[in-house]
């Protein structure tokens, strides 16, 4: 086994621990044969490609790729699709993540509904969107704070 694979194993692994410590689930019921099959099909189902701003496409002349986007189709092994992007020379911390997968109606807690997690970098959280019937719910993540001004949202990362 190669190290990067063994290190998105470990990587993985801590993950579903940490998420099972977030909800007070007991540590003893991860499945680590669950989380190796979904390692390995990440690594089969993503893509890396270089891009660049979406009007320069089909236009002579125009700037070389200045960023670069990952799409993983997770489909098979949890039922999300992740995609990433961020600047090619840009600091390590300057990308955007959006995974969507069917998550739990955050109104009533029971109905499974098509959502969309926003995140500010790859491990922390923005907010998630929910469609319910013929709306589409906000609902950010602890610490982080939505204002409105104009026309225009921001949605900033509190410092704790």
């Amino acid at each position: 086994m190669n190290s990067s694979l063994a290190m998105a194993i470990a990587k993985a692994t801590f993950e579903c621990c940490v998420r099972a410590q977030e909800k007070n689930r007991s540590l003893h019921n991860i499945n680590l044969d669950a989380v190796v099959f979904q390692v390995l099909a990440q690594e089969q189902s993503s893509t890396n490609a270089p891009v660049k701003y979406w009007s320069s496409y089909g236009v002579e002349g125009t700037t070389a790729h200045t960023h670069q986007m990952d799409l993983s189709d997770l489909r098979e092994s949890n039922g999300q699709i992740d995609v990433w992007c961020a600047g090619i020379e840009g600091k390590p911390d300057d990308h955007i993540r959006v995974v969507t997968e069917i998550g739990t109606n955050p109104i009533n807690g029971i109905d499974r509904v098509p959502s969309v997690r926003i995140s500010f970098d790859y491990e922390n959280l923005a907010f998630a969107l929910f469609k319910v019937g013929n709306k589409i719910v906000l609902n950010p993540e602890y610490g982080v704070r939505v204002s409105a001004a104009e026309d225009k949202f921001e949605i900033v990362q509190e410092c704790t």
